[in-house]
């Protein structure tokens, strides 16, 4: 996915975390972070991470949009030089990782 389409991604997350796209716009998210540490720092400005935890909260009954989630969650808080965990665990990363383990157990 190109900038525009990741920044739409986050956007979209943050407007409308209950949407039917949500799994679709996770998934991109975890891609472009799976690939490059580069887009890192962007997407944590523009808000990946409050994104990511509202779809997670917002659909807690989807495992695979839990894992993917949390994929994309755990390449964005290894982005040191932009406090990366700090920023996901201030976003309600730590708690919906729990709660996604709590509900998925498998």
């Amino acid at each position: 996915p190109g900038k525009a389409e990741l920044d739409q991604a986050v956007q979209a997350l943050l407007a409308e975390p209950t949407s039917s796209s949500c799994p679709d716009h996770c998934a991109a998210l975890e891609a472009a972070t799976l690939r490059s540490s580069t887009c890192h720092a962007r997407l944590l400005e523009a808000g990946a991470a409050r994104g990511l935890v509202g779809a997670m909260r917002a659909h807690a009954e989807d495992p695979e949009l839990q894992a993917t989630a949390l994929r994309a969650l755990q390449h964005l808080s290894a982005a040191a030089t932009a406090n990366g965990a700090r920023r996901c665990a201030e976003a309600g990363a730590c708690s919906a990782a729990v709660a996604a383990m709590e509900a998925h157990p498998g």
